[in-house]
């Protein structure tokens, strides 16, 4: 994309793009001020455009990481400069779209959380307005790609029990909201669940349910020594 001349002082250049990179090459001028700023789906970034050591062109900003999916920018600078940002070109993957801006109409979910336990993982989030559910999305490498491992969950709380012990994991949540239009991601969280140390003295009794679930309860060795003795005793008696 070719954007020689686009001036921003201090109001907002506006697109949304289908691409994994985006750089900005542009003019820096002492005389600017020192930052400009960019949200790239929501999140922000700044980019020094006053180099103090003369008039020049250069790469200001460069961000290579994304997902392979439609993005929405703002070029901002939130002073009253006399001198605004030119940029002289924008550079996104060779095979990607540029499009009008159009932000999703929900709000990405903030303050995601995730806390380790033994073989699951607890995830807390913000609730958003006009959400209807949410949908939680998991990797095993930082930054994705992620995987949606729930989808439409009510809460602002989620419990992953698909997990191994000792490996990490990197999740996002999205707001869905009643017409089907899903958010940008959340934050990353990641959290690495580990195995229950039982305290000297105490071990594990772990239940199989009915229905097949599991049940595990932490109790001294002398309860569950009763309870395993009350139960080969009313196996041998009731039947």
């Amino acid at each position: 994309m070719d954007a020689s001349n686009c001036y921003t002082k201090p109001e907002y250049a506006r697109f949304n793009f289908i691409g994994t990179k985006i750089r900005f090459i542009s003019i820096a001028n002492p005389r600017y001020p020192q930052y400009a700023y960019i949200k790239i789906d929501g999140i922000e970034y700044s980019f020094s455009i006053n180099p103090g050591n003369g008039l020049r062109a250069l790469l200001l900003f460069e961000k290579t990481d994304l997902l392979l999916t439609e993005h929405y920018v703002e070029i901002f600078q939130k002073d009253n400069s006399d001198f605004g940002l030119v940029v002289d070109a924008i550079d996104i993957d060779d095979t990607g779209t540029l499009k009008p801006y159009m932000p999703p109409s929900i709000t990405a979910p903030a303050n995601l959380i995730a806390t380790a336990g033994g073989s699951q993982v607890t995830l807390s989030w913000d609730a958003i307005a006009g959400a209807t559910g949410y949908n939680v999305k998991r990797s095993t490498t930082a930054g994705g790609p992620y995987i949606t491992i729930a989808t439409n969950v009510i809460a602002t709380r989620y419990i992953d029990n698909t997990v191994t012990n000792g490996t990490t994991y990197y999740y996002v949540v999205t707001a869905v909201n009643s017409d089907g239009n899903e958010s940008a991601n959340s934050n990353e969280a990641s959290a690495t669940p580990v195995a229950a140390q039982v305290p000297t003295g105490q071990a594990l009794l772990r239940v199989t349910i009915n229905d097949s679930s599991e049940r595990e309860y932490r109790l001294p060795m002398a309860d569950i020594d009763s309870f395993v003795k009350w139960i080969n005793y009313h196996v041998s008696t009731d039947t």
